[in-house]
């Protein structure tokens, strides 16, 4: 695979990634759960909304409590499992989408009926565990 090729990959595994994290998890997700104190302390300040408090936890990432580093490493695991299960469909069903902004995620909802089970599968798993 050539560099401009392999770097496309990336950038649209990358879209998948986040586009699967903005279609299957709640908005408040960050505020919750594990890294609930660590948004509290570390991005009070934080406009919700447009990736800010999921940029500031990033900002913040060596000073993140270990429960929230932990939680943060299993939806990572989590989603490299979807993306996997979903890249056949996102290199099918939407390869000329560009990534970003929901938009993969966004295309493979549009076509729900030809997505793969593997991936609703997976998509599914990520959910559940959101919840």
């Amino acid at each position: 695979m050539n560099g401009a090729m392999n770097r496309r990959v990336t950038v649209i595994r990358i879209g998948m990634l986040a586009g699967l994290c903005l279609a299957v998890l709640p908005p408040a997700t960050a505020a919750a759960g594990p890294c609930a104190a660590d948004v509290q302390k570390l991005c009070a300040g934080v406009q919700p909304g447009g990736g800010r408090i999921r940029d500031c936890i990033r900002q913040h990432e060596s000073e993140l409590s270990e429960a929230c580093k932990k939680n943060i490493q299993e939806k990572g695991q989590q989603m490299e499992e979807a993306w996997k299960a979903c890249k056949p469909d996102v290199e099918k069903l939407c390869k000329d989408v560009a990534p970003g902004g929901g938009r993969v995620a966004a295309c493979l909802k549009t076509h729900e009926k030809a997505v793969s089970p593997a991936c609703k599968q997976e998509v599914a798993k990520v959910s559940e565990k959101k919840k």
